[in-house]
């Protein structure tokens, strides 16, 4: 996980107008697994098409809000196909680099050298951070995924509001009203599954849980990220 050459650079494709997911300009490195498993140990989930006619019959029209949220080219996704080996190998070597990531990355540097304190990561020798990144290393190759990517796969527009950031910058009345729109209640206390409204409660169990993923053996572990579908599918 160490800081990427400063030669090291994401080609933009003309083509698609979005960075490429390789990591160019740098030699290849077989890098060590950073799980505790190994990849033979993994036991992929495939995702199941969901049933957009059933769901209907049973009184869950759920199809015209998937569509109005551009969610549906991600649902047709889930039947094209999944490459187990290559998934798996990613995910062993995966990490997030956010800010999380990064406050770590200048902590370690500080407790080693104190008189960095003060200075950006530039000054400390640390790449800069710009966006959340997904990264991992598969054949000796480094992968970078970003939200282009993954709104460029969903054919969706690269913008929108960090969720966990969501109602603490002038956004309160709108998280408010989503609240009331989502909840029975129309607040966040307690069990908050339990007390969705009935449609919610499915469109969450549908998109958030692996309630709808069906392992071919024993499950020995599974992904329980949104990050694990996105990966699978680029």
């Amino acid at each position: 996980m160490a800081s990427s050459s400063s030669h090291a650079t994401q080609v933009q494709s003309t083509q698609n107008d979005v960075s490429s997911i390789i990591l160019l300009g740098e030699d290849l490195k077989p890098a060590g697994k950073f799980m505790s498993l190994t990849a033979n140990q993994l036991v992929l989930l495939e995702d199941k098409p969901v049933d957009f006619e059933n769901l209907k019959l049973n009184g869950f029209d759920i199809e015209p809000l998937i569509e109005a949220q551009g969610w549906k080219k991600y649902f047709d996704i889930l039947n094209g196909p999944v490459y187990s080996r290559f998934v798996k190998d990613f995910w062993i070597k995966n990490y997030a680099f956010d800010e999380e990531y990064c406050k770590k990355q200048e902590k370690m540097m500080l407790e080693t050298n104190p008189s960095l304190k003060g200075q950006t990561r530039y000054q400390m020798g640390l790449e800069p951070y710009i966006e959340d990144e997904i990264r991992s290393n598969f054949g000796g190759i480094n992968f970078v995924i970003k939200r282009e990517h993954i709104a460029r796969l969903l054919g969706l527009e690269s913008k929108g509001a960090r969720l966990h950031t969501f109602g603490k910058y002038g956004t309160a009345s709108l998280r408010d009203s989503v609240t009331q729109a989502i909840m029975k209640d129309g607040t966040y206390v307690g069990d908050q599954e339990a007390r969705m409204k009935d449609m919610c409660r499915v469109i969450y169990r549908i998109i958030v849980t692996p309630r709808f993923l069906k392992p071919k053996k024993g499950i020995v572990f599974f992904f329980k990220t949104t990050r694990k579908t996105f990966a699978e599918r680029a």
